[in-house]
């Protein structure tokens, strides 16, 4: 399909734009002598899955069981499912252990207990630690929990244990200092509770994930692998933490013109939160749920702060733009955006995408 066979809200993916992104941080993890096991959970294309199979990515991250056996069933035979583990799809877990080399996620007792006497394969086991986010996990400073699950695991021969995984999600901000802090606070805690872990003779690796520090830092030394998943789209909550650039944000969101309000300077286009979803940025006191980047042919332009999207309902998307452009537009033809959060548009717009150059 071309870009002028667009009908209705369209998810527009530059290949040419991922491949970029995903070069970049493949060679960060070359250099650090780390694995690059890409987060899924950002795009959850098969397509786009292919373009990091082409590139050599072999490992991958999901977030959920059931994205991990619509990767598996695309021939993904190392998946790591970054979430706690859901023991009531022990079924599916079974499935997936029987023909992959699966890692779970686990931060309790009771589902390492689970685990060892319902699995009937075995599985690699990460033991979740919460380095400052508090979303979720052990403290990374509890050391003697971490021991307890550790052992539990090493006592159990259905599981293997992997190491300690973490998501530092606190990291999501545009103040470089404070990220700064998170990084290497985060780095020097796992490294000590590695070295701690080693003097009792439990060895385990360190698996590190999130996009704003993987782009932003270089030297990812201490860890055996990364885990960012944004960095292959972008968007524009990412350019707002200087995670990237203008050019490196791979995707847009295609939306027809279905009325034009001259009088009010307003567009209205077929792109609503079911489309977009509802996250928003807050510029100089205004809403902003997106920055109109093309009309019709013309992609990728740059960020005009005075085109912007900003009212979003269901279906219904308002726009603002410059005099000079309002004259150029018509009802039925096409405007691109740049999201505000890519992750939940592509989950939203996963049925409707269009892959280009």
């Amino acid at each position: 399909m071309d870009m002028m066979d667009i009908v209705k809200p369209t998810f527009v993916i530059s290949e040419s734009r991922v491949r970029e992104n995903i070069r970049r941080m493949m060679e960060k993890a070359d250099a650090s002598n780390a694995l690059l096991r890409p987060h899924f959970k950002t795009h959850q294309s098969l397509e786009v899955g292919k373009i990091y199979r082409d590139m050599g990515i072999n490992s991958i991250t999901v977030s959920s069981i059931d994205m991990a056996l619509e990767f598996a069933e695309e021939g993904w035979d190392d998946i790591t499912i970054a979430f706690p583990v859901n023991i009531r799809q022990i079924a599916d877990l079974n499935d997936l252990t029987r023909r992959i080399s699966l890692h779970l996620l686990v931060e309790s007792l009771e589902t390492i207990t689970f685990l060892s006497s319902h699995l009937e394969y075995p599985a690699g086991i990460w033991i979740g630690l919460d380095v400052g986010y508090h979303r979720t996990g052990v403290d990374v400073e509890d050391h003697d929990t971490i021991v307890q699950l550790a052992e539990a695991i090493l006592r159990s021969d259905k599981l293997k244990l992997r190491g300690v995984l973490t998501h530092a999600g606190h990291s999501y901000t545009n103040d470089q200092e404070v990220k700064t802090t998170i990084f290497t606070t985060a780095r020097q805690k796992l490294t000590q509770l590695k070295h701690s872990l080693a003097q009792q003779g439990i060895e385990v690796e360190i698996s590190y994930g999130d996009t704003p520090t993987c782009s932003v830092f270089s030297d990812f030394s201490d860890f055996n692998e990364i885990r960012p998943g944004n960095f292959a789209f972008y968007d524009l909550t990412q350019l707002s933490f200087g995670s990237c650039s203008e050019g490196e944000i791979s995707v847009a969101l295609a939306c027809p013109v279905v009325a034009i309000h001259h009088k009010e300077n307003k567009i209205v286009v077929h792109g609503g939160g079911v489309h977009f979803s509802k996250d928003k940025l807050e510029v100089d006191s205004t809403s902003l749920y997106g920055y109109l980047i093309g009309h019709n042919e013309e992609l990728w332009q740059d960020i005009d702060p005075e085109n912007y999207l900003f009212s979003l309902s269901q279906d219904h998307g308002l726009v603002r733009v410059s005099a000079e452009l309002l004259s150029q537009i018509q009802v039925g033809d096409i405007l691109y955006f740049y999201p505000v959060h890519s992750c939940m548009t592509a989950n939203l717009m996963k049925s409707n995408t269009l892959l280009i150059d």
